[in-house]
C-alpha cells in the first residue's frame, strides 16, 4: 500500500496513506490491532491495555499510544458500518464523524480497516466491500471538513436552506407570472 501498489484499484486509499504522517503509528496500530485474540473471545476489549502497553514500551508517546488504542477499539467499526448499515443515513455518518475526533484519526482508521480486512484472504476484499468502505470514508471526510457534526449545527441551517428555496421558488413562480 505504501509502495502504491493499489494506485490503480484504490486511488483514494493509496492518497490516504501517502498523507499521513507517523506510519510508524499505523504500521504497529495495523500488526498489533488483533493482539487479544490470543485472549480468547472479546478481543476487542481484551486487546486494548495490550496494545497501550506495548505501545508504551516502544516508546511511543502517550497521545500516540492513546491513538493506538483507539485504533484498536476501533478496528471494527469501518466494516460494521460500511457492510451492515445504511451509508445514506447522515445521522449515522454524523455519529461517526464525531467518534472520529479528527481527520487524521479517520485516515488511518481507514488504512487499517482497509488492510484488516485484506489479512483476511486473498478474496476476502472485493471491490464492492472497498467501495462501501470508501464511501463511508468519503461521507465522514467531508462531514468532519465541513465541522458539521453536532446536531445543532446541521439543525442550524435548516432555516437558512428551507429560505433559499423558498426565494427560489417565489422568484420561479414571477418568472411563470412574466411569461403568462
Amino acid at each position: 500500500l505504501v509502495r502504491g501498489d493499489y494506485a490503480e484499484s484504490h486511488p483514494t486509499l493509496t492518497q490516504v496513506i501517502r498523507d499521513i504522517e507517523e506510519k510508524d503509528l499505523l504500521a504497529f496500530a495495523v500488526l498489533y490491532h488483533d493482539i487479544g485474540k490470543g485472549e480468547g473471545r472479546g478481543h476487542v476489549e481484551k486487546g486494548a491495555p495490550l496494545i497501550r502497553k506495548a505501545g508504551e514500551r516502544i516508546g511511543f508517546t502517550p497521545a500516540e499510544v492513546d491513538q493506538l488504542e483507539f485504533l484498536e477499539r476501533s478496528h471494527l467499526i469501518m466494516t460494521h458500518l460500511a457492510f451492515r448499515r445504511d451509508l445514506e443515513d447522515q445521522h449515522l455518518i454524523i455519529q461517526f464523524a464525531r467518534a472520529m475526533q479528527n481527520l487524521e484519526f479517520l485516515n488511518r482508521l481507514y488504512v487499517l480497516t482497509f488492510c484488516d480486512v485484506k489479512a483476511v484472504g486473498p478474496e476476502a476484499m472485493t471491490d464492492w466491500k472497498a467501495s462501501l468502505i470508501e464511501y463511508l470514508y468519503l461521507r465522514t471526510r467531508e462531514v468532519i471538513l465541513k465541522g458539521t457534526y453536532t446536531k445543532e449545527r446541521v439543525s442550524s441551517l435548516t432555516p437558512k436552506v428551507l429560505q433559499e428555496v423558498l426565494h427560489l421558488l417565489s422568484s420561479e413562480r414571477d418568472k411563470e407570472k412574466c411569461r403568462e
